[in-house]
């Protein structure tokens, strides 16, 4: 099953529960990290059979003590349940992201944590945004100082961005080539996945947006955390907070091209199965779209963006690399209206042309020649004599 068809799996009980992504959200107790259940369910009924039937008084009062003792751990489990259901989804409803937190995918509470994008991806028809290899190269070779936050716009409320390998890489070596990003009521939520864990960047609802607060990570390598959370702890390898800053750059590069580029993300058809199940009729299937065709850029970029090389001006051999970047176009009658528009990055000099920065090493004048002073004197006299 495709990583789409498992996430479209588990929307369907928040689908069931909640009719929108935004306000309150119902928790579904089936993404709870343990679920009530005894080693046999036959138990109580064949115990309470065999009490209707017991003839020995002594051996029916120790059953009826054990289905009294039974009945009761059931109704202590239940109370722990209904208590861990609500605790969690008043921290869903309530808590505040902290948008730098990690976590092991195969927990349970992870999905609960991010029912909202499931709700929000859900109800925008299971959006998936392709990444090539040069868009996802030109975004990270763009200058994110360039991005204006309050112009950006979600062509979709929820969205699952897959990107290659390679590019965002982890403290584990794992790459994160999933992405999980919605805006739902008035703030951004961006998470990834490396298959085996995830990293949660989401941003506080309200906060007004630049890139110096998209680079403000709290906890970085060396920096110990003061407080540790079930599920849930800080990150603090370098490798990690370059990751999430990546995460960021990446997905709001994105966004921002999509705002200021027309026709920028197209919608691949893609094909139906050829043989149809009996269940196949209301079966629901994600709406694929590509994100900057058109986009081709220098492998030698390419390769430089995947290997993390992403200074804003760095040389490669006789060549430097220009970062992508935003420019106000003129356009219109006197040509004074302004349009947004993105420079993609490109190389810039000759292919084998001189190098750009020369190394000068500095040689004496040159001075007379020195004769012997024998024949310096013979010469003066002859001189003298003509």
């Amino acid at each position: 099953m495709s990583y789409a068809k498992e996430m479209i799996a588990l929307a369907a009980d928040w689908v069931a529960l909640n009719p929108s992504a935004s306000g309150m959200l119902k928790l579904p107790r089936s993404v709870l990290p343990i679920h009530l259940h005894t080693s046999d369910p036959q138990w109580l009924p064949k115990r309470e059979h065999e009490l209707a039937n017991m003839k020995d008084p002594k051996r029916a009062e120790e059953i009826r003590e054990a289905i009294e003792k039974y009945k009761g751990l059931l109704a202590e489990m239940s109370a722990s349940f209904d208590k861990l259901h609500a605790d969690i989804e008043y921290d869903i409803n309530t808590s505040e992201s902290s948008g730098e937190a990690k976590y092991k995918l195969a927990e349970q509470a992870v999905t609960a944590f991010h029912g909202r994008w499931l709700l929000a991806w859900a109800y925008s028809s299971y959006s998936v945004f392709e990444l090539s290899n040069d868009f996802v190269a030109a975004m990270l070779l763009t200058d994110p100082r360039d991005i204006r936050f309050d112009e950006l716009r979600a062509p979709f409320q929820g969205i699952l961005i897959t990107l290659p390998q390679g590019f965002i890489v982890g403290a584990e070596g794992l790459s994160y080539t999933k992405i999980h990003l919605y805006y739902v009521d008035d703030g951004w939520g961006l998470y990834a996945s490396d298959g085996v864990h995830v990293l949660d960047t989401r941003i506080g609802d309200g906060q007004a947006l630049s890139w110096d607060l998209m680079q403000d990570i709290e906890s970085v390598a060396n920096k110990a955390t003061s407080k540790q959370v079930a599920h849930e702890y800080k990150v603090t390898t370098e490798a990690d907070g370059l990751a999430i800053r990546t995460i960021r750059q990446l997905t709001f590069g994105m966004l921002a091209y999509v705002t200021a580029v027309e026709r920028a993300v197209e919608e691949r058809l893609v094909d139906a199965p050829k043989k149809k199940r009996a269940d196949d009729t209301d079966r629901v299937r994600q709406r694929v779209y590509d994100v900057g065709r058109t986009i081709k850029i220098d492998p030698a970029l390419v390769r430089l963006a995947r290997s993390g090389s992403r200074e804003i001006a760095f040389q490669i051999k006789h060549r430097f690399m220009v970062t992508g970047h935003y420019r106000n176009q003129p356009h219109g009658p006197g040509r004074q209206e302004r349009k947004r528009i993105w420079i993609m990055p490109f190389m810039k000099g000759p292919e084998d042309g001189a190098k750009i920065v020369h190394t000068y090493k500095p040689e004496p004048p040159a001075m007379p020649e020195r004769k012997p002073a024998d024949t310096q004197q013979a010469e003066n006299a002859e001189e003298k004599r003509g």
